[in-house]
């Protein structure tokens, strides 16, 4: 198991808890998890998105808004969302 795979599965593993927290309606634990994931893989725009969501239904729309900023940006960087042409469409 390669280090990128081992970091994309720990990435998914936590979505998918917090998923689980967020739908169980206790997003502020989703917010403690997501935050740690996010301090340690700084550029999974995915839990950034994760964590705006969670912070949402936490009742902090500021937090949330600079988490959907962070993933934005983040992926960005990684020459994403810069163009329609780079942009993924929705279904």
């Amino acid at each position: 198991m390669t280090p990128a795979t081992t970091a994309q599965d720990t990435v998914a593993a936590a979505l998918e808890a917090a998923a689980g927290l967020m739908a169980a309606g206790m997003p502020e634990l989703a917010v403690q998890g997501l935050q740690t994931l996010v301090d340690q893989q700084r550029d999974a725009y995915v839990a950034w998105l994760a964590l705006g969501s969670a912070r949402e239904l936490s009742g902090d729309a500021h937090g949330a808004l600079a988490a959907y900023f962070q993933a934005v940006t983040r992926e960005q960087r990684a020459g994403q969302w810069l163009d329609a042409a780079t942009t993924p469409r929705t279904l």
